[in-house]
This record gives structure tokens, C-alpha cells and sequence, in this order.
């Protein structure tokens, strides 16, 4: 009985003297690690100085706690202050924060200009501004951030051309400058940024033809010019882009024909083309974009008869081709409805108005039997 008595008082001081030992482990660890974050947080909040005014906290404070702001090895490295109703301008000291590698300062309220120091933070490969109340033109310095693959500065009212210096930042996916008041050409040097798979300059003031470099993008599944002052034709070039799902060129000054090389293109889903001054007929390779779903051709100068390979595109859901300024040419026999597929608007009797009426409406008729087939 003594023997087991004294082995189990044995056991009892052991596990005693090993539960203490492992409580002291712990709390040398606890301690080195409040110790190590004590020091990481102290060390971040010294680059908390340069922004602590901007996001609205006190002087002193550890921005590292405010929602939206990472802090990582002693340095600030994520600012995510999308809608946080912040205002007034952006700080040139924010160029002091050179470990940042996500910054959106989208849909808020800012004034004022991008600070040329934003082309300190080098180490940016996301970088949002959009849809605030800046001003001024895109500093050149933009052109410094050479690991960025997402940049959005539309919505705002940027003024002036587009840097050349873009063409530096190879690494983008993702460009999108709509909405503002950009003027000038579109910079040849975009056509350095093969990665990119959205380029959205629409809502601008941009002159001059679609540059060829714009051709080199291979990678772009979206494309959108539209409501700008562009000139010239759209080039057979515009085969090369392969990839792209949504190509819109709407509300410019474009003349020429609508290339036959379009057909190629037999991703595309969405194709805007309306409100120019683009004339010729319709290429019948159009029937070869079987995943089209949308098509606007509209308020153009387009002439013929549509192609009878419209009646491929069985996913197409619409179609405008209304308001040509030069109608489709109308066949010369004097049975109207053996040409389904022409139509005129210059008539000037009723009796023609009424033929007219008869025509279009067969025209409809035949294009919605041929797409439900």
C-alpha cells in the first residue's frame, strides 16, 4: 500500500513540476510576443504621421488599427479606403509610404491634383482613384510604377494628354482613364503594354486615329474608345485582337468601311460601332462572329443589302442598324417585297411611304425567323 502510495505521489510532483515549467515557457513566449508586435506596431506607426491628417485621426495615433490600413514588418503596405466619404486633396507625403502595394482611394470626395510624389511608391501593383472630383492633368511621374497591373483614375476631371511615361508600366492588366477630360492623341506608347486585357479611354476629348500600336495588344478582351473625337478608319489591323469580347468605338468622327477583318475577331460578344460616319456595306465576315450577342451600328452611312450571314449569329439578342444618313439602297424592280433586305426613306409620296412601311416590316419579319431557326 505504501509503495502505491508513493508512486502515485511520485507522478503528482511530476506532473507538477512539468506544468509549471511549460506556464513559464508560455509566458516568455507571450511576452517576446507582445514584445515583437509592441515593436512592429510602434515601428509602423512612425509612417502613420504622413497620412494620420488625411483619413481624419489624431496626430499621434496608430493608423495601423484603422480599418482598411495593413501594416506588415513595421511598414504600412495596403490602403483601402474605398468609400470612406474622405475629402480635400491627397497629400504629397503619402510618397513617403514606399512599401504600399495596394492603395484605392476610390469613391470619395477628393479635389485637387495626383501629387508627382505618387511616383515614389514603386513597389504599387494595384493603385484606384476613381470616381472622385480630381483635377489637373496625370502626372508623368505615373510612369514610375512599374509594378502595377491595375490602374483606374476614371471618373474624375482629368484634364490634358496622356503621359507618354505609361508606356513604362508593361506590367498592366487593367487601364482605365474613362470619364474625364482628357484631350490630345492617344499616345502610340500604350501599344508597350502588351498585358493588358482592359483598355477603357471612352468619355474623353481625344483626337486623332486609333494609333497601330493599339493593335499589338493581343491579350485585350475589352476595348472601349467611345465618346471621343477620334478620326480616321478603323484598320484591317484590328484582326490581331483575337481575345477581345467587347469592342466599342461609339460617338467618334470614324469614316471608311467597317474592315472585312473584323470577322475575326470571333470572341466578340459586344460590338458598338454607331454614331460615325463609317460607310460601305456591312461585311458579310460579320456572319462569322457566332458568340455575338449585341450588335449597334447605328446613325452611320452605311449603303447595300444586309448579308444573308446575319443568320449565323443565332446568340445575338439585338441588333440596331437604324438611322443610316445614306439608307440601304432600294432594288430597282418595281416588286418591292422580292427584296426583303432593302429599304428606302427618301420617298416622298404616301403611296411610297407605304411600300416603304411594308418592306421594313417584311425585313423584320425575316431576320427574327432566320436568328429563331
Amino acid at each position: 500500500m505504501n509503495m502505491k502510495m508513493n508512486i502515485i505521489i511520485f507522478f503528482f510532483n511530476l506532473f507538477f513540476i512539468i506544468n509549471k515549467c511549460l506556464a513559464h515557457k508560455y509566458q516568455n513566449i507571450m511576452e517576446n510576443t507582445n514584445n515583437h508586435l509592441k515593436i512592429k506596431r510602434d515601428s509602423a506607426s512612425g509612417e502613420c504621421k504622413y497620412i494620420n491628417e488625411f483619413i481624419g485621426n489624431e496626430e499621434s495615433a496608430d493608423c495601423c488599427n484603422y480599418a482598411g490600413i495593413v501594416c506588415e514588418n513595421g511598414h504600412i503596405t495596403k490602403m483601402d479606403l474605398n468609400s470612406k466619404k474622405i475629402t480635400g486633396r491627397i497629400p504629397p507625403e503619402i510618397g513617403n509610404l514606399t512599401y504600399l502595394v495596394k492603395l484605392f482611394l476610390n469613391n470619395n470626395k477628393l479635389t485637387g491634383l495626383i501629387p508627382p510624389e505618387i511616383g515614389h511608391l514603386i513597389n504599387l501593383d494595384e493603385f484606384f482613384i476613381d470616381n472622385n472630383q480630381l483635377t489637373g492633368s496625370i502626372p508623368p511621374e505615373i510612369g514610375n510604377l512599374t509594378n502595377l497591373k491595375f490602374l483606374g483614375l476614371d471618373d474624375n476631371l482629368f484634364e490634358g494628354s496622356i503621359p507618354s511615361s505609361i508606356g513604362n508600366l508593361i506590367q498592366l492588366e487593367y487601364l482605365n482613364l474613362g470619364n474625364n477630360k482628357l484631350t490630345g492623341p492617344v499616345p502610340s506608347e500604350i501599344g508597350k503594354l502588351t498585358n493588358l486585357s482592359m483598355l477603357a479611354l471612352y468619355r474623353n476629348q481625344l483626337i486623332g486615329s486609333i494609333p497601330f500600336e493599339i493593335f499589338n495588344l493581343i491579350n485585350l478582351i475589352q476595348l472601349n474608345f467611345g465618346d471621343n473625337k477620334l478620326t480616321g478608319s478603323i484598320p484591317p489591323e484590328i484582326e490581331k485582337l483575337t481575345k477581345l469580347e467587347s469592342l466599342d468605338l461609339s460617338n467618334n468622327q470614324i469614316t471608311g468601311s467597317i474592315p472585312s477583318s473584323i470577322g475575326n475577331l470571333i470572341q466578340l460578344e459586344y460590338l458598338n460601332l454607331s454614331n460615325n460616319q463609317l460607310t460601305g456595306s456591312l461585311p458579310s465576315e460579320i456572319g462569322n462572329l457566332s458568340n455575338l450577342k449585341e450588335i449597334n451600328l447605328s446613325n452611320n452611312q452605311l449603303t447595300g443589302s444586309l448579308p444573308s450571314e446575319i443568320g449565323n449569329l443565332s446568340n445575338l439578342k439585338k441588333f440596331n442598324y437604324s438611322n443610316q444618313a445614306e439608307n440601304i439602297n432600294k432594288s430597282n424592280n418595281n416588286n418591292k417585297s422580292d427584296d426583303n433586305s432593302q429599304f428606302d426613306d427618301n420617298s416622298q409620296s404616301s403611296n411610297s411611304n407605304q411600300s416603304n412601311n411594308t418592306i421594313i416590316s417584311v425585313l423584320i419579319t425575316v431576320i427574327a425567323i432566320i436568328l429563331s431557326s
